[in-house]
């Protein structure tokens, strides 16, 4: 009744200008604290977006759920992946300075962001087991983890140095629920199906089964860092501080 199109949110970012960016079912919509702007998909049956991150200039990048890729500049909503003949299934995609990192498969790729969409891009980095990748995540000194979905968690870095950081397995279950994230060098593990939780921090990883911190038998969803509050985890049937 108030002009946000669905209830449906996947995402929210703020951005340099005090834009807020909702990710919803129906598509992207921008709200400038009177009015929301709706930027709606070409098809309107695959339409919920998600994933939004913003690069230097102040575009905003965000997903879909059928795997395509889009940027918002200046108002203008573009669709980056698929284009051309070009078109492997796209698994996710992350910023990185001023390229664009996305992956497919067990390959990432990285066009230059500035011409990002390249037929012949360069391939970033690749599973040397041709286990496809899952999610990829970069830190604040330009690190890339990457989970993959039978090898482990990998961190490649800017001097292009691979390195397994951590194997898990799941007895047969092929897709590993684990999210990567970081607060002031400290990088976080989170394996959502074991619920457990690896810190790695200076080139030391320490395990920490969460069952036995927290009352929570629910299966952990995320962790988020609020300044002068500390680390907050977040399961299915609660937050903990």
């Amino acid at each position: 009744s108030q002009g946000l199109p669905s209830l449906k949110i996947y995402d929210i970012h703020l951005d340099q200008k005090g834009y807020l960016w909702i990710a919803t079912e129906v598509g992207m919509v921008k709200y400038n604290g009177y009015n929301f702007k709706i930027f709606s998909l070409p098809s309107k049956e695959f339409s919920a977006v998600s994933f939004i991150q913003e690069d230097k200039n102040g575009n905003i990048w965000f997903q879909s759920f059928h795997d395509h890729l889009f940027k918002i500049e200046k108002d203008t909503l573009k669709q980056i992946y698929p284009f051309g003949n070009f078109f492997p299934k796209l698994g996710g995609y992350q910023l990185l300075g001023d390229s664009l990192l996305y992956f497919s498969n067990n390959l990432i790729y990285c066009p230059d962001i500035k011409k990002p969409q390249d037929e012949n891009p360069p391939v970033f980095w690749s599973d040397p087991t041709g286990s496809p990748i899952r999610r990829i995540y970069v830190d604040s000194k330009k690190n890339t983890w990457i989970v993959t979905e039978k090898n482990g968690v990998w961190r490649y870095d800017r001097k292009k140095k691979s390195e397994l950081i951590l194997q898990i397995n799941h007895r047969g279950i092929s897709f590993p629920f684990i999210e990567v994230t970081e607060h002031n060098n400290i990088v976080f593990i989170a394996d959502h199906l074991s619920n457990t939780l690896f810190i790695y921090q200076n080139d030391i990883i320490k395990e920490y089964k969460y069952n036995s911190l927290f009352k929570s038998k629910k299966h952990f969803q995320g962790i988020r860092y609020i300044p002068g509050r500390g680390y907050w985890l977040l399961t299915q049937d609660g937050i903990y501080e």
